[in-house]
Protein backbone atom coordinates (compact mmCIF):
# COMPACT_ATOMS: atom_id res chain seq x y z
CA UNK A 1 0.00 0.00 0.00
CA UNK A 2 1.01 3.35 -1.09
CA UNK A 3 1.77 6.24 1.72
CA UNK A 4 2.59 9.70 0.65
CA UNK A 5 4.88 11.61 2.88
CA UNK A 6 3.97 14.99 4.29
CA UNK A 7 6.04 17.59 3.84
CA UNK A 8 8.36 17.89 6.81
CA UNK A 9 8.10 15.16 7.84
CA UNK A 10 11.65 13.07 8.81
CA UNK A 11 12.20 9.71 6.71
CA UNK A 12 12.52 7.38 9.55
CA UNK A 13 8.62 8.78 10.57
CA UNK A 14 7.84 8.04 6.98
CA UNK A 15 9.46 4.46 6.96
CA UNK A 16 7.40 3.82 10.08
CA UNK A 17 4.10 4.96 8.65
CA UNK A 18 5.00 2.84 5.42
CA UNK A 19 5.38 -0.15 7.31
CA UNK A 20 2.01 0.56 9.42
CA UNK A 21 0.24 0.47 6.26
CA UNK A 22 1.63 -2.26 4.66
CA UNK A 23 1.27 -4.50 7.99
CA UNK A 24 4.93 -4.88 9.14
CA UNK A 25 7.42 -3.71 11.72
CA UNK A 26 9.81 -1.10 10.80
CA UNK A 27 12.67 -2.89 11.10
CA UNK A 28 11.45 -5.31 8.20
CA UNK A 29 10.91 -2.41 6.23
CA UNK A 30 13.90 -1.31 7.10
CA UNK A 31 16.28 -3.90 6.94
CA UNK A 32 14.76 -4.11 3.28
CA UNK A 33 15.65 0.00 2.87
CA UNK A 34 19.03 -0.29 4.63
CA UNK A 35 20.88 -3.43 3.43
CA UNK A 36 24.13 -2.41 3.69
CA UNK A 37 24.86 0.52 5.84
CA UNK A 38 23.18 3.41 8.24
CA UNK A 39 21.47 5.43 5.19
CA UNK A 40 18.52 4.05 3.90
CA UNK A 41 18.53 3.87 -0.04
CA UNK A 42 16.20 6.05 -1.36
CA UNK A 43 16.16 4.63 -4.87
CA UNK A 44 14.69 1.26 -3.56
CA UNK A 45 12.45 3.66 -1.02
CA UNK A 46 11.00 4.92 -4.62
CA UNK A 47 10.24 2.19 -6.12
CA UNK A 48 8.71 0.70 -3.33
CA UNK A 49 6.12 4.05 -2.89
CA UNK A 50 5.90 4.87 -7.07
CA UNK A 51 7.46 8.01 -6.13
CA UNK A 52 10.63 9.60 -7.62
CA UNK A 53 13.82 9.74 -5.78
CA UNK A 54 13.22 13.99 -6.03
CA UNK A 55 9.90 13.96 -5.20
CA UNK A 56 11.12 12.01 -1.48
CA UNK A 57 14.09 14.57 -1.24
CA UNK A 58 11.94 17.33 -1.71
CA UNK A 59 9.35 15.93 1.10
CA UNK A 60 11.62 14.56 3.41
CA UNK A 61 14.36 17.33 4.93
CA UNK A 62 16.76 14.36 6.53
CA UNK A 63 16.86 12.31 3.06
CA UNK A 64 20.37 11.69 2.29
CA UNK A 65 21.57 13.48 -0.71
CA UNK A 66 19.43 16.63 -0.12
CA UNK A 67 20.45 19.80 -1.74
CA UNK A 68 18.84 22.73 0.11
CA UNK A 69 19.65 20.94 3.79
CA UNK A 70 21.85 23.42 5.96
CA UNK A 71 23.49 21.80 8.78
CA UNK A 72 24.95 25.00 9.97
CA UNK A 73 21.64 26.51 9.56
CA UNK A 74 20.13 27.19 13.41
CA UNK A 75 17.22 29.37 12.76
CA UNK A 76 13.77 28.57 12.80
CA UNK A 77 13.15 29.68 9.21
CA UNK A 78 14.60 28.92 5.77
CA UNK A 79 15.98 31.47 3.91
CA UNK A 80 13.48 32.45 1.66
CA UNK A 81 11.27 33.67 4.17
CA UNK A 82 14.33 35.54 5.92
CA UNK A 83 14.82 37.71 2.98
CA UNK A 84 11.11 38.57 3.05
CA UNK A 85 10.95 39.56 6.72
CA UNK A 86 14.24 41.63 7.26
CA UNK A 87 13.11 42.54 10.23
CA UNK A 88 13.97 40.59 13.58
CA UNK A 89 10.98 41.95 15.24
CA UNK A 90 8.62 40.78 12.19
CA UNK A 91 10.35 37.26 12.21
CA UNK A 92 9.80 36.79 16.33
CA UNK A 93 6.30 37.93 15.45
CA UNK A 94 5.91 35.25 12.69
CA UNK A 95 7.18 32.94 15.05
CA UNK A 96 4.80 33.38 17.76
CA UNK A 97 1.66 33.79 15.52
CA UNK A 98 3.09 29.92 13.99
CA UNK A 99 2.88 28.64 17.20
CA UNK A 100 -0.14 29.88 17.85
CA UNK A 101 -1.22 29.04 14.76
CA UNK A 102 -0.65 24.94 16.10
CA UNK A 103 -1.67 25.32 18.82
CA UNK A 104 -4.77 26.78 18.34
CA UNK A 105 -5.28 25.35 15.00
CA UNK A 106 -5.44 28.90 13.08
CA UNK A 107 -5.64 28.43 9.65
CA UNK A 108 -2.59 29.11 7.21
CA UNK A 109 -5.11 32.22 5.49
CA UNK A 110 -5.06 33.98 8.53
CA UNK A 111 -1.32 34.50 8.96
CA UNK A 112 -1.33 35.29 4.93
CA UNK A 113 -3.86 38.18 5.69
CA UNK A 114 -1.57 39.01 9.06
CA UNK A 115 1.84 39.17 7.40
CA UNK A 116 1.09 40.10 3.57
CA UNK A 117 4.73 40.77 2.88
CA UNK A 118 4.76 36.63 2.61
CA UNK A 119 3.08 34.82 -0.21
CA UNK A 120 1.57 31.27 0.02
CA UNK A 121 5.04 28.95 -0.63
CA UNK A 122 6.52 31.75 2.59
CA UNK A 123 3.80 30.79 4.71
CA UNK A 124 4.10 26.83 4.09
CA UNK A 125 7.97 26.91 4.44
CA UNK A 126 8.13 28.58 7.62
CA UNK A 127 5.23 26.13 9.01
CA UNK A 128 7.46 23.04 7.24
CA UNK A 129 10.52 24.40 9.53
CA UNK A 130 8.48 24.26 12.95
CA UNK A 131 9.05 21.43 15.28
CA UNK A 132 6.89 18.55 14.55
CA UNK A 133 4.02 17.94 16.71
CA UNK A 134 0.46 17.57 16.53
CA UNK A 135 -0.50 19.50 13.65
CA UNK A 136 -4.23 20.00 12.48
CA UNK A 137 -4.72 18.25 9.11
CA UNK A 138 -5.06 22.37 7.17
CA UNK A 139 -1.44 23.42 8.23
CA UNK A 140 0.17 20.10 7.25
Amino acid sequence: MQVRPHLGEGIASYIQRLAQANHLSPNELTAVLRPSGRTPDLHRLAQLTNSTVDALRRALPDAPGRVNTDPNRTGPFPQRVDRALPSLNDRVDLLLALGDALQNGVHRNALRRRFPQLNRRHIRLALQHQPRQHRPHHLK
